[in-house]
């Protein structure tokens, strides 16, 4: 099993924290299913639901300043910032077994999951699938060819 930066698969998803982190999830099931002699779940199809992982990313830009993106949507400011200071701090929880970091991330993923497969879909999982609206596949997604930005600062 190979999980992160050393996995490859057809989907050619981005190298992303998130999906190193479904890449985990998907191989730690996959382990405890051979060991059981139970069938093994597909990846990323059987996780998110989906032939692609949704592409999320949180980057500081500063103290004050950081960009999200979520497929084709990207946040950056200060909004940006305190979200991103949200997913560490509820991640760190998480980690350490506290209701409320667990809580918040059972309710963050599968939220974002939904989000990827419905409303935010990937340009990339709407071409590929051919469900909803197709995007153009000359024009770009905004008249400068950059994807939809929302600016806090």
């Amino acid at each position: 099993f190979c999980i992160g930066d050393m996995m490859t698969h057809r989907s050619k998803e981005i190298k992303l924290g998130h999906t190193a982190e479904l890449n985990g999830h998907a191989a730690a099931h996959n382990i405890v299913a051979l060991a059981q002699g139970k069938k093994l779940m597909r990846y990323p199809e059987e996780l998110v639901g989906g032939a692609l992982t949704p592409k999320l990313y949180a980057l500081s830009l500063g103290r004050y300043d950081a960009c999200l993106g979520f497929n084709w949507l990207e946040i950056s400011g200060w909004f940006a910032a305190l979200m991103k200071w949200l997913l560490e701090w509820t991640k760190v929880s998480a980690a350490a077994d506290q209701p409320v970091g667990v809580f918040f991330w059972i309710i963050a993923d599968a939220v974002s999951l939904f989000l990827g497969r419905t409303c935010i879909k990937s340009r990339e999982a709407t071409e590929s699938t051919g469900t909803g609206t197709p995007l153009p596949t000359k024009e770009p997604a905004t008249p400068e060819g950059a994807p939809l930005l929302v600016s806090t600062s």
